[in-house]
């Protein structure tokens, strides 16, 4: 009801996008607990030019995502090269 005549974007819509294909080749995936929601908070981040796709830049803006499996090493710097991927096509 509150979404009546909003547009809803969900993970599925990114799934073969550059941040989910980078995060894929950096080693990022492993259970998919993860996934949808770093890869939809990155996307939100594309606009945003004052975070730096550093690992240290994406820790702090994805914090809220929790990854049970990688580390988040190769997460960090899949989404942060996914990142940049994006800002490079807007």
């Amino acid at each position: 009801m509150r979404a009546n005549g909003s547009e809803v974007t969900t993970a599925r819509s990114y799934a073969d996008g550059p941040i989910a294909t980078s995060i894929a080749q950096c080693g990022g995936l492993q259970c998919g607990f993860c996934t949808p929601g770093m890869v939809v908070a990155t996307h939100q981040l594309v606009s945003q030019k004052e975070v730096a796709a550093t690992p240290e830049a994406m820790r702090e803006a994805l914090g809220g995502n929790l990854c049970r499996c990688t580390g988040y090493v190769q997460l960090l710097e899949g989404a942060a090269k996914g990142l940049e991927s994006e800002r490079q096509k807007s």
